[in-house]
């Protein structure tokens, strides 16, 4: 069990670089859809149960339902992958990478357990560093450390007029009275990255709504890139879940939109189903909702016109984290 005990150790150290590195250390992006599990990190989880498991293949790895625990461990790790690809159509490849190591543990450790279990020079002198690595993983499990958390937003909404924020009151010769009364017939109140809360004017130009964990956003993003800045819609992230806030620059730089000025938002308008989705003001609010159609109203149609949208699952609703 002692090289078993290894992998295990490996893969929690693997999980606390992950952690330590964040949204970036996922290739694809998609981490963001299910990057938190009961308020805290999967990185974290995963460390604390490879940790444990480590010292477990020393300390317990003669016991006869000790390997099938690591089998179920792994194969619960597979339905929650399976549950993510069904309902963003994508997979993690370093999570995929993680399952298949931990299914090979499993299988290692039941092929130790039938050759070696009666073996007498298990290296229990081992278990001490392993059991140094568990605590300290059970301890940022529990600390739940979350860096990286915008700031809540300070001040009266303001308006923003041709890419320029001005405040609600006395500030950039706006009259503190005309400010609050447009604040108060806001559609979209928004927030900056630095807290500030502020209003969206979307009769000057739209606004394109998107999500971290949206897979079908980013080539509604990848098509606003192609648009001279001067043309370009507000980018808007809505329906946020724990730890989206520190990825949106990281995912607007994947699609070309590096350095682009971005907002967030606690929900989108009423009548917005699902992301992506552009909303303007033409007499009325309007929406063009799905990749293709975001495409299209935008004068760059290179998609069907009806492809791509992702809809806010309402069983999955208390994973939406509140903008603060």
């Amino acid at each position: 069990m002692f090289w078993v005990s290894l992998l295990y150790a490996f893969l929690a150290v693997l999980s606390l670089a992950f952690w330590g590195i964040g949204p970036e250390a996922c290739p694809g992006g998609t981490c963001g859809r299910a990057d938190m599990l009961l308020g805290r990190s999967v990185w974290l989880w995963g460390a604390a149960f490879y940790s444990l498991a480590s010292v477990g293949c020393l300390v317990l790895g003669r016991r006869d339902w000790f390997p099938h625990a690591l089998l179920a461990a792994a194969l619960l790790h597979w339905v929650l992958l399976g549950r993510e690809w069904a309902a963003g159509g994508e997979f993690c490849v370093l999570c995929v990478g993680f399952a298949a190591q931990e299914t090979l543990g499993a299988g290692l450790a039941f092929l130790a357990a039938r050759v070696s279990g009666t073996s007498k020079d298990r290296p229990f002198w081992a278990a001490g560093p392993l059991r140094v690595l568990a605590l300290l993983a059970l301890a940022l499990l529990a600390a739940n450390p979350s860096p990286g958390r915008v700031p809540p937003p300070t001040g009266t909404p303001g308006v923003l007029i041709g890419g320029h924020p001005e405040a609600a009151a006395g500030r950039a010769g706006v009259p503190g009275g005309a400010a609050e009364a447009r604040a108060a017939e806001c559609l979209l109140p928004v927030r900056a990255p630095d807290g500030a809360a502020l209003c969206l004017d979307l009769k000057e130009r739209p606004a394109l709504l998107f999500a971290v964990w949206c897979p079908h956003c980013q080539d509604a993003l990848k098509e606003a890139a192609e648009l001279p800045p001067e043309r370009r819609p507000w980018l808007v992230a809505v329906w946020l879940r724990e730890g989206d806030a520190g990825r949106i620059g990281g995912k607007l730089a994947e699609c070309g939109l590096a350095g682009e000025p971005w907002y967030l938002a606690e929900a989108p308008p009423e009548g917005v189903r699902g992301v992506p989705c552009l909303v303007w003001w033409e007499g009325g609010l309007e929406y063009a909702q799905g990749a293709g159609a975001v495409a299209e109203k935008l004068g760059v149609p290179q998609l069907p016109s009806g492809s791509g949208l992702a809809e806010l699952d309402s069983e999955r609703g208390d994973r939406v984290a509140p903008v603060r």
